[in-house]
C-alpha cells in the first residue's frame, strides 16, 4: 500500500474515533485543508483544524471512504461521503472528492472536488507548477 494511502486511512480513522491526540501527529502545523464541515472553506493551521473537528464532533457527523486513488508516494485522490448538519436545519449527505497531499508523514493541504476528473486536474495543475 502506497504510504499516501496507509496516512490517509490514518487520518480518517482518528476522524471516526474522534482521536485528537493522533491527528495532532497527522496534521501538518501549516496544513491548509478544505472541509466540507465548514462549508469548504479552508482551514488553515493544525489548531483551526482540530478546533473545527471537535466543534463537528459535538453534531452529528461522518465521513467514509469509498475508493483511494494513489497519486504518489505523498499524494492521493479520496472519493466518499461526508455527512454533516447544515445552518438552515437538517444534514447533509454528499458524495465528494479530496485531493490529500502529505509531506514528512503528515497531511498538508486538502482540496474539495465534486468529481474524481476534476481532482485528477487539480493534481495535474500541482504537477506542472
Amino acid at each position: 500500500m502506497p504510504p499516501a494511502e496507509q496516512l490517509i486511512r490514518s487520518v480518517w480513522s482518528a476522524i471516526d474515533r474522534q482521536d485528537a491526540s493522533a491527528l495532532h501527529d497527522l496534521i501538518d502545523p501549516e496544513a491548509m485543508l478544505e472541509m466540507a464541515m465548514a462549508r469548504g472553506e479552508a482551514i488553515r493551521g493544525r489548531d483551526a483544524v482540530l478546533a473545527t473537528l471537535a466543534e463537528a464532533w459535538r453534531h452529528v457527523h461522518s465521513l467514509s471512504i469509498a475508493e483511494l486513488h494513489p497519486l504518489t508516494d505523498d499524494a492521493v485522490i479520496v472519493e466518499g461521503r461526508s455527512r454533516y448538519p447544515v445552518e438552515t436545519g437538517g444534514f447533509a449527505d454528499t458524495g465528494l472528492v479530496w485531493l490529500c497531499e502529505f509531506r514528512d508523514g503528515m497531511l498538508r493541504r486538502q482540496r474539495l472536488f465534486s468529481s474524481l476528473a476534476d481532482a485528477r486536474a487539480g493534481w495535474s495543475a500541482v504537477v506542472e507548477s
